[in-house]
Order: structure tokens, then C-alpha cells, then sequence
């Protein structure tokens, strides 16, 4: 019991505290997720070109192809897993702004001791939330394609 205290007063002093090492962390973090959220955005460009060329070809056939109604459904949903992807990683990449614009008033406001505190606490819970994102897609990656 007296460790958990121990490390809860740590952890407590810690989120007090003027924290620029966070602020560093949270400035990589946005420049990760815009690169992955442009990269996401160029395969879901692709796919909804391919998807829009498979359905003309359907319209446009006269006999039924089983390859190419399979490769028009692949392609649909791997379009809205990517649009689901990418919906989580511009939720992100909105906290990530709030918790810029929140750092920049902390720090202009230096004698406001609790705004510090509440940026540091949103700071870990988007740490962990970017954590859980990516441990999402992993496991829907992982499930999918059974590796």
C-alpha cells in the first residue's frame, strides 16, 4: 500500500509541473498522425478510383464476372476500414491541436498551477489514447489478414 502511495505522489508532483519534454512529445505525435492520416487519405484516393471503375464495368458488362464483384466488394471494404482509420486519426489529430493551444495558455498563464495540471493529465490520456488507436488497428490488421 505504501508504494502505490509513493508512486501516486510521484505521479501527482509530475503532473504539476511545467512539462516541455510532454509538450515535444505531443508536437512529434502531430506530425506522425498528419503524415499517416495523408498517407491513409492516398490509399483511400485509390481505392475509391478502382471502386468507381469496377462498378462502371459492372454496369457497363453484359454477363456477370464473380473475380470482379469480389474485387469491387475486397475494395469496399477496405475503403471504409481505411475511412474508419483515418476518422480516428483526425479525432486525434484534433485533440492533439486542443492540447497545443491548452500548452500555450498554461504557459502564458504561469500562475494558474491547475491549468498545468489539466494539460498534463489530457497530455497522458492522449499518449494513451494514441496507444489504444494503434493497438486497434494492429489487432484489426493482425485478424484480417492472420498473420
Amino acid at each position: 500500500m505504501e508504494e502505490i502511495e509513493i508512486v501516486w505522489k510521484a505521479i501527482l508532483a509530475f503532473l504539476k509541473e511545467d512539462n516541455p519534454t510532454m509538450f515535444s512529445i505531443i508536437l512529434t505525435i502531430l506530425g506522425i498522425a498528419i503524415t499517416i492520416f495523408t498517407v491513409v487519405y492516398s490509399f483511400m484516393e485509390s481505392t475509391f478510383q478502382k471502386v468507381i471503375t469496377l462498378e462502371n464495368e459492372n454496369k457497363n458488362a453484359t454477363e456477370d464476372d464473380p473475380i470482379r464483384s469480389s474485387s469491387l466488394k475486397f475494395s469496399k471494404r477496405y475503403f471504409n476500414v481505411l475511412k474508419g482509420f483515418n476518422s480516428q486519426l483526425k479525432h486525434l489529430i484534433y485533440f492533439n491541436i486542443f492540447l497545443l493551444l491548452l500548452y500555450g495558455v498554461a504557459t502564458i498563464c504561469t500562475k494558474t498551477e491547475w491549468l498545468q495540471l489539466i494539460y498534463n493529465i489530457l497530455s497522458f490520456i492522449f499518449v494513451f489514447l494514441c496507444a489504444f488507436v494503434l493497438i486497434r488497428y494492429i489487432y484489426a490488421y493482425n485478424k484480417r489478414y492472420k498473420i
